[in-house]
Order: C-alpha cells, then structure tokens, then sequence
C-alpha cells in the first residue's frame, strides 16, 4: 500500500519526479506507487486529492489545493504551487 502523500509540497515534489512518458508502463507504476489516480494509462491530474479548504472557484489550470494555496499550470513544466491571493490577483 503506497504512504499517503501528505499535503501540496509532498503532492508537488511527487508529480515533479514522475515519468514524464504518457502511457508508459514507468509512469503506471510510479502512479501506483504513490497513490496517485491514473486514466488510459497516465496519471490522471484532474483527480488529484485535495488537503482541505474550499475548492476554488475558477479550476482552469488548478489540479489540487489546500486552505491556503493552489497547485496549477498549464503542464508538468510549470506546476507550482501558489498562495490563494496570489491566484486570485493574477486573474
């Protein structure tokens, strides 16, 4: 049984050290491993868990969150992980 991961940082540093090859059996692996969620064979980002707060109300480009901060960006190059505020501002 993979070790649950424990909020955003630990989410983050996870997904930065996957496979990047979609729809390998490395990636599948790796996936289960961590207890992340996989869909036709990649790890699925849309279903990543959550570690409380709100959900936020604009989820475009938003994978995971907690009471403070997002996770987002457009794709495995620009994940990182920024303050609800900062978030907010920028739109």
């Amino acid at each position: 049984m993979p070790a649950p991961i424990r909020d955003l940082d630990h989410l983050l540093e996870i997904l930065r050290a996957a496979p990047q090859e979609k729809n390998s059996h490395a990636q599948i692996e790796y996936a289960a491993l961590h207890g992340l969620p996989v869909t036709h064979g990649e790890i699925d980002v849309t279903s990543l868990p959550t570690f409380g707060g709100a959900e936020p109300s604009d989820l475009n480009a938003v994978w995971s969150w907690d009471a403070h901060r997002v996770l987002g960006g457009a794709g495995w190059d620009d994940l990182t992980i920024v303050d609800r505020l900062d978030e907010v501002a920028g739109d």
